[in-house]
């Protein structure tokens, strides 16, 4: 999948699948071993969970810059629009488009989060399902973060409720139409999430709705 920003076209790596992206939120310390073996994007340390997280996105710079030397060991694909990265082969630079979600070559959608930049790239790899994990749009239990994306701040200040606040109105006014006129479906299987526009399950029930349409289908 290395190099797909170089092709004439962007390339649905994912077309018809679904993608499951891990977003920064402290809910996301949970046991996540039945992503194994599925497509996985995640947010800026997220790659640290290991190489199955197919492609992760950098949309900080002080994540780049606090990580660059542990890219060089991380084997799957690193996505960012950050202008420090632009000279790093193991990072595939991408610019900052004028729109919140786009589908233009080698652009990703600005906006003031990451986990909506990663939901950008699951919809140019033309899935038809989106799953939310980390996605807690809010301080959960005190804390911003998981243990795998430790936020760098000079300052150690949190970050404030008015922020997700307006994270939140970003995502349920120009991203979630687009993803459904578009017939893409996003679940949300994050704990007590703040973010209320897409359909809301446990990662459990999640794949126990999968497992049962499976085994529904083969007794057909």
């Amino acid at each position: 999948m290395s190099n797909f920003w170089h092709y004439p076209d962007n390339p649905k790596f994912w077309e018809g699948q679904t993608a499951f992206i891990l977003g920064g939120g402290p809910s996301l310390d949970m046991p996540l071993g039945r992503l194994y073996d599925k497509n996985v994007i995640g947010v800026n340390e997220a790659f640290k969970l290991g190489d199955w997280v197919d492609v992760n996105f950098i949309g900080d710079y002080k994540y780049y810059n606090h990580n660059k030397m542990n890219l060089y060991n991380y084997n799957g694909i690193t996505v960012s629009c950050v202008g420090g990265t632009i000279n790093d082969p193991n990072v595939l630079t991408v610019y900052s488009s004028n729109e919140v979600m786009t589908l233009k070559k080698g652009r990703i959608g600005k906006s003031l989060n990451s986990g909506i930049s990663a939901i950008n790239l699951a919809y140019q790899f033309g899935v038809k399902e989106i799953v939310l994990l980390g996605f807690d749009m809010g301080i959960h239990n005190g804390q911003n973060w998981h243990n795998n994306n430790v936020a760098i701040n000079q300052f150690k200040k949190q970050i404030t409720e008015k922020y997700y606040a307006k994270v939140r109105s970003v995502i349920e006014s120009r991203v979630s139409d687009v993803l459904e006129k578009a017939g893409v479906k996003v679940v949300n299987c994050t704990p007590d999430s703040q973010l209320e526009c897409f359909e809301k399950m446990s990662l459990d029930e999640y794949f126990l709705q999968q497992d049962k349409y499976i085994n529904d289908f083969n007794e057909e």
